[in-house]
């Protein structure tokens, strides 16, 4: 996860994986009166994707813009227990006006520790640490440093930068520790906070597994985590939530279930090299 690449930021309600604009290296996507042109060499954007050209209209390539990671889950799925998070992917079409988010529930277990997740906590650590040393350094305030032990949930030393980079290869937010399936619900709604802009959601019917420890030193992440002014960032409330409620279903929503048996997968149509389905 280069600094290059991608910007952490530990926000008041989530942790969110921004994605930097860099030299576009692929044919796909630029964009003239409406029509993909075939040529985006050199244009500065943001990575793209392959997306299910179902989900759009008339083009598969859309741009991914963010990743965020909320306490807890803002989605329920039929009767299930609400979930302990949720890891949330925003694309933007090239050809479309709308809006796309695959939505990854989070479940915590006690044997459930994600070697892809702990590299994402890894990387907000060095954030969370980094701005606390900052903080120290300004007040040199014995009694902050003692906080934050006692916080600092992780059992290694920490790393650096060059230790982080060096111990993982490409980050991939869609591979199977992060995305364990391809069988999703579908809906039109709204983005769950300012300027809550109409959006397509993709809930993932199966979620991803970290353990209990991984949970916890997320919530310690999030909401124990103080700026280089010392000041806490965090707005969670007593409950542990920094979200909004999950909200009623309504009675006009209309929610497609694209369960194992929809669409075979690309392995299954013979196709190795890649993971997820074409639709």
């Amino acid at each position: 996860m280069d600094d290059d690449a991608f910007e952490k930021q530990i926000l008041p309600h989530k942790l969110s994986i921004v994605t930097k604009r860099r030299p576009c290296k692929t044919e796909w996507g630029v964009l003239k009166n409406g029509f993909g042109t075939g040529h985006c060499r050199g244009v500065d954007r943001p990575p793209m994707v392959d997306y299910p050209k179902y989900a759009s209209n008339g083009a598969s390539a859309s741009d991914m813009h963010h990743m965020d990671i909320k306490i807890p889950g803002e989605h329920t799925l039929e009767g299930e227990e609400p979930f302990d998070a949720e890891f949330q992917l925003f694309h933007a079409h090239l050809t479309h006006p709308r809006v796309s988010s695959i939505a990854i529930p989070v479940r915590a277990t006690d044997k459930g520790f994600n070697q892809e997740f702990q590299w994402i906590l890894d990387e907000f650590q060095e954030v969370y640490d980094r701005h606390y040393a900052e903080c120290a350094a300004s007040l040199s305030q014995r009694n902050l440093r003692q906080q934050h032990q006692q916080n600092h949930t992780r059992h290694a030393t920490i790393r650096s930068r060059r230790e982080l980079q060096q111990q993982r290869r490409n980050f991939n937010p869609y591979s199977d520790a992060l995305m364990p399936g391809m069988f999703f619900y579908r809906y039109d709604g709204s983005i769950t906070e300012p300027p809550c802009k109409d959006i397509t959601w993709w809930v993932m019917d199966q979620p991803a597994i970290i353990s209990i420890n991984q949970m916890q030193q997320l919530k310690t992440l999030l909401f124990s985590h103080v700026d280089a002014n010392c000041q806490p960032t965090s707005v969670h409330n007593v409950n542990q939530s920094s979200v909004r409620p999950i909200q009623p279903l309504g009675q006009d929503r209309v929610i497609q279930h694209c369960p194992a048996g929809s669409f075979r997968s690309d392995i299954s149509k013979g196709r190795p090299q890649a993971k997820r389905c074409r639709g």
